[in-house]
This record gives structure tokens, sequence and C-alpha cells, in this order.
């Protein structure tokens, strides 16, 4: 699948090539053609010199990517009062966030770093395509507590701690919950006639679940073309390359919720965010030759737009019938239904969607060691990272607001910084 996504962006990148490269193909010098010649270690003249023609490199990426920025499973800025446990005689206490997305790390990443171009004399061009492995991390927790804000009290349930299949009249008013007044004297406990419904016989539970896993899916590639320029030789026998062009960068994320058990039995709540960065950039690089050894360190600046996309989708089911058990029953009688369901809605599946434009500004910067085996087969060793600001990541941006949830629309910029080291090799470069 990776070496098909490969050939993919490599058919890309030649299909480019082939709009914007002024010259005819029968046009290019190909060279002396000979891979395996001798290394030349010649310290007379301007000797050793560039090679020139087609080049070709590929490399191992062993990298590290900076995880998102911190954010609770659950909405931070409210607490409202729930009773613990919920039956008589719970304390009424502000609900919890007891779960946050600090267990998510700077991930290792393999990959594949693809460059190839061609020049002769002072001029030419390059290629390069920089894929990533998509990287999956896992949070699974046992009980975990949510805290959502609920406008609507939809998470309210009445009760019936007696048993006698009728609501409890909690506040004392004669009104059992949904099923009527009673008009009995004395009250005998079950209702007599209709009455509306008494919205204040119900308790807020807590929303807690059993069981929650979180998952974070990441992927990053980006493609470029460049047209190079090379100086002559300094006077103390270093090169340099100045080039700039065109640049691809995607970057997607994945946020998957999968919570089960508790008064809302499912929840299960996916957030992506997909960018798609279009830029100019602009870079020079540096070399210099030691008979079989060769140094070399470059530069990029990237100025570019990135159109973010942000997609959600929520599905939640309340428990139909949930059982409890008084502390003071001691687990031997029958025990309570804690209501039949949430107050005005018992499942639903909802979504969302957002799109927005940033500016993003990017620096790469990296150095590799060659050793030349031959005069036009070198392998390297190396170090390459960067710095990429204004990208949405799915983790922060989700408004725990019970039911209809949503985006956080304000929180799409967070910066993204890779690096790790190249292992490769070079033909003809």
């Amino acid at each position: 699948m990776l070496f098909r996504r490969a050939c993919h962006r490599l058919v890309f990148l030649g299909m480019l090539i082939a709009g914007v490269s002024p010259a005819r193909a029968e046009q290019y010098y190909i060279g002396d053609v000979q891979p395996f010649a001798k290394f030349d270690m010649s310290l007379y003249d301007r000797r050793p010199w560039n090679n020139e023609g087609f080049f070709f490199s590929l490399d191992y990426l062993e990298w590290w990517m900076s995880s998102p920025e911190s954010a609770v499973i659950g909405n931070p800025n409210v607490q409202p009062l729930v009773q613990d446990p919920p039956f008589p005689g719970g304390v009424l206490r502000p609900a919890i966030n007891s779960l946050d997305t600090s267990f998510f790390e700077a991930e290792r990443y393999s990959g594949q770093l693809i460059e190839f171009g061609y020049i002769e004399g002072d001029r030419g061009w390059m290629a390069r395509s920089l894929d990533l492995n998509k990287s999956r991390q896992i949070i699974a927790s046992g009980s975990t507590e949510i805290a959502l804000a609920d406008p609507n009290n939809f998470i309210s349930q009445f009760v019936d701690f007696d048993g006698d299949g009728f609501d409890d009249d909690l506040d004392g008013d004669g009104i059992h919950g949904r099923h009527g007044l009673d008009t009995d004297t004395p009250p005998d406990g079950e209702p007599d006639v209709p009455a509306p419904v008494d919205f204040d016989d119900t308790i807020r539970p807590v929303v807690v679940f059993n069981a929650l896993t979180a998952v974070l899916e990441t992927e990053f590639w980006t493609a470029e073309f460049n047209w190079l320029h090379r100086y002559p030789r300094a006077h103390y026998g270093g090169y340099w390359e100045t080039f700039w062009g065109f640049r691809y960068i995607n970057f997607d994320e994945e946020f998957v919720i999968d919570g089960v058990g508790g008064v809302l039995s499912k929840l299960k709540l996916a957030n992506a965010a997909e960018n798609n960065t279009v830029a100019i950039q602009f870079g020079a690089s540096w070399m210099k030759q030691a008979r079989r050894w060769r140094f070399r360190m470059d530069g990029r600046l990237v100025l570019g737009l990135n159109f973010q996309r942000i997609r959600q989708r929520v599905t939640f089911m309340d428990q139909s019938i949930r059982s409890v058990v008084p502390p003071e029953d001691g687990g031997d009688n029958e025990p309570p239904d804690l209501g039949t369901s949430l107050i005005g809605i018992s499942s639903n599946t909802v979504s969302d969607s957002w799109a927005k434009v940033e500016f993003v500004p990017m620096i790469e910067i990296g150095f590799t060691y060659s050793y030349y085996l031959t005069r036009y087969i070198s392998v390297r060793a190396g170090w390459r990272g960067f710095v990429l600001d204004g990208v949405a990541r799915p983790t922060s941006m989700i408004n725990y607001t019970f039911p209809q949830f949503g985006i956080l629309r304000d929180n799409n910029r967070q910066y993204l910084f890779a690096h790790g080291l190249t292992f490769g090799f070079d033909i003809n470069r």
C-alpha cells in the first residue's frame, strides 16, 4: 500500500515536471553513465567537481512528531451539579472530567523521502516527495466521567425507587413526575388524576462510562517541485545552490471517542481535521566535499494557504432501563429502576462540518553526510526537521454540549514540529 502511494506521487510529480519543464527530453544531457566508475580523488584543478545530468536519492526516515495540545475529554467550562450516587442519600456535587489527551505522546514515525531531478551547468530542476507512515495511538480507560454542557436539561431522569410503577414525587408537591397527581388525603403514593409533567421530580445522574477508548490517527505527506541554480565553486571549496518552487502539504488527523455503559449507554464521537496547504517555497543549500566525504546542509522557507476542513459525527443512545442497588438494601432486595429514558431524547446521530483558509508559514532544515562508494553512487545519513504553524488538530475542537455537540472553530491553529534521522543513498548527486 505504501509502495503504491509512493508510485502515485511519483507519477504526479512526473506529470508536473512534464508540464512545467521548458526543455525537451532530447535536450537533456545524459552524461558518462558509468555508475560504478572509480572515484577520482585527484586534488588538482577544481576536482572533485559536482556531477551533472539526472540524479536520484532515496532515504528511509525515522522521525518523531509533536503531539497535539492537551485537551480534556469533556467540557472544561461547565460543572453541572449531579447526584452521586443517583438514589436517596446521594450527594450533589459538580461534575468533573476525569480524562484528557495528555496521554498522546510525541509519536515515532517511519517513512521515505524520494528526490530526483536534473542539472547541467548552473541550471536544473528537482522534485521531491516526503511521506510519513500513518500513526495510531490509543488511550483506554475504565470508569471515566465526562462533564457535558446541557442547557436543555436533557440529561435528567425520573426515578422509581419504591418500585410501584410510578415516578417518585421527589419535590413533595403531590405530582408523580409523568404519571399524574395524588389527590388522596393523606397521600397514598399513587397518582389519581392526570397532571402536567413535573420536571422537578428528576435527578441529574453522573455521566460516567464503564469503558472508554480515545483513538488518534495521524497522516502526513508533502510533494514539491523546484527550479535549481548552482553557483561556481567558492574560494574555500564549497558550493551554493538556491532553489524556489511550489509545494503541497497534506496533514490529516482523526480523533475518535468510543464510550459504553452508564447513563449514555453508548457514545461514539469522531472528529476529523484535514489540512491541505498549497505554498510557494524558497531555499538554499551549501555543500563541501573532501575526498570521498561530502557535507550538505539546506533550508527551506515555505509560505502558503491551508485549506482546512473539519468534520464531526456523533452517535449516542441512552440506556432505556438502568437499575441501581441502594446501599441500604445491601443488594438483597429487588433493585429499583432509575428512569426509563433521558428527558425528551433517547438516541440520536448529529453531524457538523466547517471549512476555513489559514495562512501558514513553515521552516525546514536538514544536513547530511555522504560517502562516495563510486564516482556516481554514495550512501548518506543525516538529520532533518520542520516547524509548521497554523494547522487544525481535532482533539481541541470539540464542543461538548449535549445533544448537538459541534466544532470549536476558534481552536483551529496549532503548530506541528517533526524531526528525525535519515538514511539513504544518492545516484549522480
